[in-house]
């Protein structure tokens, strides 16, 4: 890093390419949820009495959904406190470049955003793979949630 009032500091490609990776990879989870999360409710049934298990199934897949989602929202605004923060250590360096202490900040402040970039792909690797088992457990119910002869019985 350099701190000259005309030199530029560069940007931690490690973590840059990571974060642009994890944006992409998050922007398109956003977008598989809402459709998710569009097509259990599509399935809902109208409110009734009785025979409503399927309908907790589907309740808490769609708690799943929305856990996951806030998830990825709530990643996407702490990418923009990082990125504050860097540029608020960056504009001190500027200001007094003669002390040492804000590059080992900046140092770490880069290594715990990509510390917790990795967790962030193991999280979103593992909420994927919870939510996948559910559904695929649970298919028949978020398909037909009071089941494939609740209908038969209504004719009479």
């Amino acid at each position: 890093y350099v701190h000259g009032l005309t030199d530029v500091v560069p940007v931690n490609n490690v973590v840059a390419d990571t974060v642009g990776l994890l944006k992409d990879e998050i922007a398109e989870m956003l977008a598989g949820l809402s459709t998710v999360r569009l097509w259990v409710r599509l399935h809902m049934p109208r409110i009734e009495d009785g025979n409503n298990f399927g309908v907790v199934v589907q309740n808490e897949v769609l708690g799943m959904i929305n856990t996951l989602y806030n998830s990825g929202m709530s990643f996407l605004r702490n990418l923009v406190n990082f990125f504050i923060k860097r540029g608020k250590i960056l504009s001190k360096m500027r200001k007094r470049p003669n002390v040492k202490g804000y590059v080992t900040s900046l140092l770490d402040l880069d290594e715990k955003q990509y510390v917790t970039l990795v967790q962030s792909c193991c999280d979103l690797r593992n909420n994927y793979a919870f939510l996948f088992d559910k559904i695929r457990k649970n298919r028949e119910k978020l398909v037909c949630p009071k089941g494939k002869t609740a209908s038969h019985l209504n004719m009479y």
